[in-house]
């Protein structure tokens, strides 16, 4: 029993995977040019820097793949997700670079999986967040890249964000950069 343990939690090491620094760098960047590239122009926008915390949030919930997500755990209260999930592929953590505008501007009305990925991404009061990718075991298993965002929250309606020129917002004490409020610490 203990080396089927031992060989189950090899396994699920060899599927789980966290990026790399260089990754990580990659991931920022790609934010801080999504947000302060959205259009119209955001008020208050937040500029966002990677966590490893977060990451560690992204890690945890992969217990929940084949179950409900825990919606009153308050470890979860105040973020939001990201998921890009595939039967076929591992996602790679570059796949969020390609999260763009036109996601939101969805048919009929409806925000869709990849409307929903931008515009948690550009939701403007989000500081941090954290990325995992793993193995959903089921009938089928499923490559999930899972991120998780704070602060935040699930079901963004239609505007993640105020529009208006870009920090002119920001609160007290805060600066400008890339179109982005931050706190120089």
């Amino acid at each position: 029993m203990h080396k089927l343990i031992c060989l189950l939690a090899l396994t699920l090491y060899v599927l789980a995977e966290v990026p790399s620094e260089e990754e990580r760098r990659t991931l920022e960047e790609c934010h801080s040019k999504l947000r302060e590239s959205v259009d119209p122009p955001a008020s208050s926008m937040h500029l966002i820097k990677y966590s490893v915390q977060l990451e560690e949030v992204a890690q945890e919930l992969f217990i929940y793949c084949a179950s409900d997500f825990p919606e009153s755990d308050p470890t979860y209260q105040d973020m939001g997700f990201v998921v890009v999930a595939s039967e076929d592929e591992k996602p790679r953590f570059n796949d969020l670079c390609k999260v763009n505008s036109t996601a939101s501007k969805s048919s009929e009305g409806r925000c869709d999986d990849e409307c929903h990925n931008y515009r948690q991404m550009v939701y403007d009061t989000a500081t941090d967040f954290g990325c995992f990718i793993g193995v959903c075991q089921s009938s089928e298993p499923v490559h999930v890249l899972l991120c998780a965002y704070k602060p935040s929250k699930r079901g963004i309606g239609s505007s993640p964000y105020e529009p208006g020129e870009s920090c002119s917002k920001c609160p007290a004490g805060y600066e400008c950069y890339r179109k982005q409020c931050y706190i120089d610490w």
